[in-house]
């Protein structure tokens, strides 16, 4: 499985970023914005939730780009997106203000034990 994608969200408009991520999960605009839970399309998709979300978009605003969701199912697919993130990542990650409860910060932790990343958490 690759990487997560990666883009620079400032420079690029909403469908630049869609497409780009169609582009690097080698599928189609359609399969990027169905509704197929495999996890070779799930896990772009919601690394294009996060990309658009750091772009600044709204939940409700990529709910509707990426084929009428509920805003909940985006605000999930981020936090997956960025929990994978943090455990793949070989450099130090800042967890505060990410949106995690305590217990979730503590599986994170866990899970950064077995992958070998670093979690900071001052602010």
């Amino acid at each position: 499985m690759r990487g997560p994608i990666v883009l620079d969200p400032k420079l690029l408009s909403a469908r630049d970023i869609i497409d780009r991520a169609c582009h690097e999960a080698r599928c189609s605009r359609e399969e990027m914005l169905g509704n197929d839970r495999s996890r070779w399309l799930a896990w772009p998709r919601q690394d294009l939730m996060l990309a658009l979300r750091e772009r600044g978009l709204s939940y409700p605003k990529i709910a509707r780009l990426l084929g009428d969701r509920d805003h909940t199912t985006i605000m999930h697919g981020v936090r997956k997106a960025k929990a994978r993130r943090l455990c793949t990542s070989s450099q130090p990650v800042e967890i505060k203000g990410c949106g995690f409860d305590d217990e979730y910060v503590e599986f994170l932790h866990d899970m950064v034990k077995l992958e070998g990343a670093q979690l900071m958490e001052s602010a």
